[in-house]
């Protein structure tokens, strides 16, 4: 008598899917990126802004990312399928932005016209009453007409959260 074998085969096409445990964007400190694919299977990945391929870094424990970086990664599982690979723009910034003042503090004689700028893109948080502005303050949008004696604070904050030290204007008209 035969033995009757039965063979199962499953056939995928299906490409994984990666997750990164960070997204794109503006950190003010080093950061820890780790991936998980959900298959089985390596996550190739370069960082240095090339498009990976199956002879790329395989993650294996969690990078370190200390300066600014771009990660090109992907997923590939048991069955050589490929996912198409993602890009996770990494800015790690650690300086805080400087806010320069049209005026300085002193005695005017006429009616002044502040304007506040800032070397790089962040908001600007301002109090025209004398008290410390927050995050939840003010922004600053465009020229203030000084017409009375008043006490400016200011500071800015950029997009990796860094925080300027506050600024202080004492104008007398």
């Amino acid at each position: 008598e035969e033995k009757i074998n039965k063979v199962t085969l499953t056939i995928d096409r299906v490409s994984p899917t990666t997750t990164s445990s960070l997204n794109s964007g503006f950190y003010n400190s080093s950061q820890s990126i780790s991936f998980s694919s959900n298959e089985s299977g390596p996550v190739l990945f370069t960082l240095d802004g090339t498009i990976p391929d199956s002879s790329s870094s395989v993650f294996t424990s969690p990078i370190i990312i200390n300066q600014t970086t771009t990660i090109n990664y992907f997923s590939q599982d048991e069955a050589g399928n490929n996912e198409a690979f993602n890009t996770l723009s990494i800015v790690i910034d650690t300086q805080s932005p400087t806010t320069t003042s049209s005026l300085n503090s002193g005695r005017f004689a006429t009616n002044q016209t502040l304007e506040l700028s800032v070397d790089e893109i962040s908001d600007i948080f301002i109090s025209l009453d004398g008290s410390l502005p927050t995050t939840s303050s003010s922004k600053y949008e465009s020229p203030i007409l000084i017409d009375r004696t008043m006490t400016v604070n200011y500071f800015s904050v950029d997009r990796a959260s860094n925080l300027e030290a506050m600024n202080t204007l004492e104008i007398i008209v």
